[in-house]
């Protein structure tokens, strides 16, 4: 499995393209935002022009850009059998080697017109331990990472159950040291729950020792056995 990043943000002139011509119902609210420059004003009385991606805070920043990469999401389809999975910017893709290099190689050439610029170091590569050299060997043209044990992703992780039984020890031990703090800080009480919630949901197949540390603090104890 390819784990993907990028470096820069969306090409505005291409996402409002494809917005007008995939869903024209919401294409004039995304001309009318996002034709022009934003003007950030900076301390000191200066300002910069915010002229790629989209504008933190907009209610539908995640379905423009959606939209605006389908174009490339359908390309990446019919070029490869890789199986991908796509959130905002973040991109998954799992197959073969030869197809994940395949599908690596037709994002690398589409992706620039849609402002998506790979980031290999922040790319990482998860594989068998027996295709871990061939991995190594189609991709030693570039900078992405191969590893076999597992790496985090999306708020969870993809790995061997050493990895996940590690990543767990080391989350539950982080919230269980800032549980008195917790408990008398409400906002972080409340941060703490959430996340504890988003890690359940992304990881079922160790929740235990995490179940333990969310009832803990849900309660306001200040110290947690499991």
């Amino acid at each position: 499995m390819l784990l993907l990043h990028t470096t820069d943000a969306l090409n505005r002139a291409a996402a409002l393209h494809n917005i007008r011509v995939l869903c024209p119902v919401i294409a004039a609210y995304a001309i009318n935002t996002y034709r022009q420059p934003a003007r950030l004003f900076i301390t000191g009385g200066k300002e910069i022009a915010s002229a790629e991606g989209t504008t933190q805070g907009d209610p539908l920043a995640m379905g423009l850009y959606a939209l605006s990469i389908q174009p490339l999401i359908t390309s990446l389809q019919v070029a490869s059998s890789v199986r991908q999975c796509w959130f905002a910017d973040d991109a998954s893709g799992a197959g073969s080697v030869t197809e994940i290099k395949k599908w690596c190689d037709v994002l690398s050439t589409l992706g620039p017109d849609f402002g998506y610029f790979r980031s290999d170091k922040k790319c990482w590569i998860i594989a068998k331990p027996a295709k871990e050299e061939n991995f190594k060997d189609v991709f030693k043209e570039t900078s992405i990472n191969v590893i076999v044990q597992g790496q985090k992703h999306l708020g969870a992780v993809l790995s061997s159950q050493e990895y996940l039984e590690e990543y767990v020890s080391e989350k539950v031990s982080n919230w269980v040291r800032i549980i008195p703090t917790t408990s008398e800080v409400r906002s972080l009480h409340l941060w703490l729950e959430t996340s504890v919630d988003v890690f359940l949901k992304n990881s079922p197949r160790h929740s235990g020792s995490a179940r333990a540390s969310r009832e803990c603090n849900i309660s306001g104890a200040h110290s947690c056995y499991y």
